[in-house]
């Protein structure tokens, strides 16, 4: 299966994440969130997205990729600067005005894909295979798609980037994985 997002300098051995990657000749790691902002803003390359990003905020950039940390919901954020895309907190868009409280269910995920918005959410996985779990590393994915089933029911696609593939989970999986909830939906700027 092809990467998803094409990787100019991925690393030589063949068992690494796909999100690693050589990046001034050392391997970095943690680049899950710069993966997803690369996907979906159509990046010709994970190096070029992280090239244009460095040229736009060479602090933050040296904070979160030269120094190998992995990137929070404002660093994504960021990362859009070069780019003519605009992000919203997922808990502000997903808090219901009557229950004043974050509902996270198929149908508000679809809404939102369906008003052209991609959406960023954090999870968790294991560390060594990259599946999705209820305990684990923190790491970021981008919902492709939802499938709903029956009520709070769906197959979800994810991009996940520790295989830089697309990966199909059920929402049941993704509630236990997500946990609270942490996130952006980012979508284009109207012309």
């Amino acid at each position: 299966m092809d990467n998803i997002v094409p990787i100019e300098s991925p690393t030589p051995i063949s068992f690494d994440p796909a999100q690693y990657i050589i990046w001034n000749g050392k391997i970095k790691h943690n680049l899950c969130g710069e993966f997803c902002i690369t996907h979906i803003v159509e990046e010709k390359s994970i190096e070029e997205m992280l090239r244009k990003w460095q040229t736009i905020s060479p602090t933050i950039f040296a904070r979160i990729v030269d120094q190998n940390k992995p990137a929070g919901i404002d660093d994504l954020i960021d990362m859009l600067k070069p780019y003519d895309y605009s992000a919203t907190l997922l808990t502000k868009l997903w808090t219901d005005p009557v229950l004043k409280r974050v509902l996270f269910t198929p149908g508000r995920i679809l809404s939102l894909l369906k008003n052209n918005y991609q959406i960023i959410i954090g999870v968790k996985i294991d560390r060594y295979m990259g599946e999705l779990q209820s305990n684990g590393i923190g790491h970021w994915v981008v919902i492709k798609d939802i499938a709903p089933t029956t009520v709070n029911r769906a197959l979800v696609t994810i991009h996940n980037p520790f295989a830089n593939q697309l990966q199909h989970y059920s929402f049941n999986k993704i509630i236990k994985s997500v946990g609270g909830i942490h996130g952006i939906a980012i979508q284009r700027n109207k012309q």
